[in-house]
């Protein structure tokens, strides 16, 4: 296993960074890289590999950086990278001005009579 968590000062991380949306550089010396090809394809509408992909591109274009965690292991021979990364959420919309509602519900607690 490898581990690297990234910064938004070190383009989203340092050690092992997206180059392209299908290309991953993995430093494994001092300026020392070796290239991975990233395979993905995206297999639902809401995937958040399109919301990553999409934020890198952004972040190439404003040099507006943001942090990601990619962590490569090996199995059966493969190399498998995970990228981790902090989702942004929308603006809160609704607020106690609207009014105010709550449910809770229990699954454990309901019973059918």
């Amino acid at each position: 296993r490898l581990y690297s968590i990234g910064s938004k000062t070190d383009k989203g991380n340092r050690l092992i960074r997206f180059e392209n949306k299908d290309k991953l550089r993995i430093t494994v010396g001092k300026r020392e890289f070796i290239y991975a090809k990233v395979i993905r394809s995206v297999k639902r509408e809401k995937d958040k590999w399109i919301d990553f992909i999409w934020r890198l591109t952004q972040a190439e274009l404003t040099n507006n950086w943001f942090p990601y965690i990619v962590e490569l292991k090996l199995k059966d021979g493969k190399v498998y990278a995970f990228i981790s990364f902090e989702e942004e959420l929308p603006e809160i919309a609704l607020t106690k001005d609207y009014g105010v509602i709550g449910i809770d519900l229990n699954a454990s607690l309901l019973e059918a009579v």
